[in-house]
């Protein structure tokens, strides 16, 4: 394997480790075609908890505010 393959998929971990939303879509599109959550998150390099923190996560209440503040006052 070259440095070049080697940080090919370490950016491709660090990218599925920063945009859940990527990693979710990921592997749910994985589980729906039959695969085993155990198989995938290995696969992906992700631990489980890490599923599941990213499955359970909803924003708090001071991100709400914030997300409808900058909306509000953008436009």
């Amino acid at each position: 394997m070259t440095s070049e393959q080697t940080s090919r998929g370490v950016t491709f971990e660090v990218q599925l480790t920063q945009n859940c939303g990527l990693g979710l879509e990921i592997i749910d599109r994985s589980l729906a075609m039959g695969h085993r959550i155990t198989s995938v998150l290995s696969a992906l390099k992700i631990a489980r908890s890490t599923y599941y923190q990213w499955k359970n996560w909803h924003p708090s209440q001071q991100e709400t505010h914030r997300r409808i503040f900058t909306v509000h006052f953008e436009h």
